[in-house]
């Protein structure tokens, strides 16, 4: 390379001779004379400054290979991170869908229960209803059989007909028979509802998936717990 014929940007007409590591520029006679005069010390030829300056330069090359394989992985990183948030994205409204899925299934079946507690307490009604009506309706004609043959006693009591007593008095004795109703001593009775808890576990939990695919938490059971009927 030939550092003889570089034009100093000062002089006009002049020609780069030296360079100033002060000043860190080159310098033509005008300007040592003129401006470096107290630089001697750190004036050196120009190949010298150049072999310094492409050290310098190595070390910039160096520096920006760095920064480019540096861009490179933050690419690689930005593209990675890119395709992670796309699949969460995905994930986040698939997981989304399941819970509102699962909701309507849930509700689908906890309706259906009700609809079958209800059920079953009309007919458990129905059946107790009909049971206690049954006896209510034996005592009620018993106890109007009792009126009816009070009544005839009284009849009977009232005679003073002796024939007509004597023609009457099997009948009397018969009318003293009480009339028996054989009921039970205790009837079924319609049950009392109990609600039953739901806890959150009986929903559905989360759990992260690891990289291995294997559950970091185990999927708690999607199931409601039965209601109970409890007679009292």
């Amino acid at each position: 390379m030939d550092f003889t014929s570089i034009k100093c940007n000062e002089h006009s007409g002049q020609f780069s001779c030296l360079f100033c590591k002060k000043c860190d520029s080159l310098v033509c006679p005008t300007c040592v004379s003129k401006v470096h005069k107290k630089h001697a010390n750190d004036l050196i030829e120009i190949n010298e400054a150049y072999e310094m300056k492409i050290d310098k330069i190595d070390l910039l090359k160096k520096g920006q290979n760095q920064l480019e394989n540096g861009k490179a992985s933050m690419t690689t990183k930005k593209d990675q991170l890119s395709r992670l948030k796309t699949t969460e994205n995905s994930k986040h409204m698939k997981v989304r869908q399941d819970i509102f899925s699962h909701q309507k299934t849930l509700k689908t079946i906890i309706d259906n229960y009700f609809e079958q507690l209800g059920r079953e307490l009309d007919r458990t009604s129905k059946s107790v209803l009909q049971h206690t009506e049954h006896h209510l309706s034996l005592i009620v004609g018993s106890i109007q059989d009792v009126e009816n043959k009070n009544g005839e006693l009284k009849n009977y009591i009232s005679i003073t007909d002796a024939s007509k007593f004597f023609q009457n008095i099997r009948k009397l004795e018969k009318s003293i028979a009480v009339p028996t109703v054989q009921t039970p001593n205790t009837y079924d009775s319609i049950p009392k509802f109990i609600p039953g808890e739901i806890m959150q576990s009986d929903v559905g939990v989360y759990y992260k998936v690891m990289p291995n695919n294997q559950r970091s938490d185990v999927l708690i059971r999607l199931l409601i717990k039965p209601f109970k009927l409890i007679y009292q």
